[in-house]
């Protein structure tokens, strides 16, 4: 299930499926108790600067059960720098496009 719910000047979106995530949106929460999930971001060069809540362009990734199912965070385009998996509750990852194709997550 995905679930896209919309804060004054948020985008959360909510999923228990695994996820090709918007460019408009600003926190992404996994349920991965079915099974392991995969976030995938948007191009880095559609959210740097976005001028959003985030004038980074930062997308934040929280995985909310308490599972042994990791998150691995992708992306279809550009490169990450960092970690690319959320394996336990309340694991988090701040993800930050560079303007030069890459994402840098922290």
């Amino acid at each position: 299930m995905i679930e896209k719910i919309n804060f004054p000047n948020l985008i959360v979106l909510q999923t228990t499926a695994n996820v090709s995530i918007p460019p408009e949106t600003d926190v992404v929460t996994v349920d991965a108790t079915a099974g392991p999930r995969t976030v995938t971001l948007p191009s880095p060069s559609v959210r740097s600067g976005s001028g959003g809540p985030s004038p980074l362009g930062e997308i934040r990734i929280l995985k909310t059960d308490g599972s042994a199912n990791a998150v691995t965070i992708a992306t279809a385009d550009g490169a990450i720098v960092g970690k690319t998996s959320l394996p336990s509750q309340n694991a988090s990852a701040t993800c930050v496009p560079s303007g030069t194709g890459q994402w840098f997550i922290f």
